[in-house]
């Protein structure tokens, strides 16, 4: 997907890659005004590499892959369209700090969950029977198994499925509290009265540290 400026007529035109235009966004736009409280937060003043852009040029560009980064069909003109793109801009961040701290991706996330539940199935029969055979909860094992691999000793089960109890509580802890960044911030930049609230709102986020917490 590309922007192009047209020299001509001072508008924005949106295209494919391959010279097509993109449904809804194939004609003429007029160049989007982005205030300057918002350029920084947004970060619309980063260089671009491309050459012969005047600054509006580079500016228009660099907004429009923001605005198809975040899979809107429409520049914002008004405060409606700078909300959303900014709702979408706190999304973003969400997600890529929730990526530092878990592999993405739905297979990975059903393999936490159900070693989590083979852990804390196995903690309980062992807790009754200490014999109990790790073989039986197929997760504990594959984590069993590659710890001893890795270390040439076999691990003691029960603390490897209580190591894994304790990760996944520390991870769930850590994604919860970018929940809470994350539905504060979009709750006050949707009561946001103007693009000055908005900016100070994306200006003053601040994320948890998560850092280290990765559930196995």
């Amino acid at each position: 997907m590309q922007a192009a400026i047209s020299k001509e007529s001072g508008k924005v035109v949106y295209q494919c890659s391959d010279g097509g235009l993109v449904p809804d966004l194939g004609v003429a736009h007029e160049i989007v005004h982005v205030p300057e409280s918002l350029r920084d937060v947004f970060e619309l003043a980063t260089p671009d590499p491309r050459p012969g852009l005047s600054d509006e040029q580079r500016l228009q560009l660099q907004l429009f892959g923001l605005v198809r980064g975040a899979g809107l069909m429409t520049a914002p003109t008004d405060l409606d369209g700078w909300t959303e793109l900014a709702c979408a801009a706190i999304d973003r961040q969400a997600g890529a700090l929730r990526e530092t701290i878990g592999t993405p991706g739905y297979g990975q996330l059903t393999e936490y969950d159900r070693t989590l539940e083979d852990a804390r199935a196995f903690l309980e029969t062992v807790g009754a029977d200490p014999a109990t055979d790790p073989a039986g909860y197929p997760m504990v094992q594959a984590e069993i198994d590659a710890l001893a691999a890795a270390s040439g000793e076999a691990p003691d089960p029960a603390a490897v499925a209580q190591e894994i109890i304790d990760l996944a509580a520390a991870w769930h802890a850590a994604i919860a509290a970018i929940k809470r960044v994350r539905r504060l911030a979009k709750m006050r930049i949707q009561a946001a009265a103007g693009v000055e609230e908005i900016a100070d709102i994306l200006a003053g986020v601040e994320w948890p540290e998560v850092e280290g917490v990765v559930p196995e």
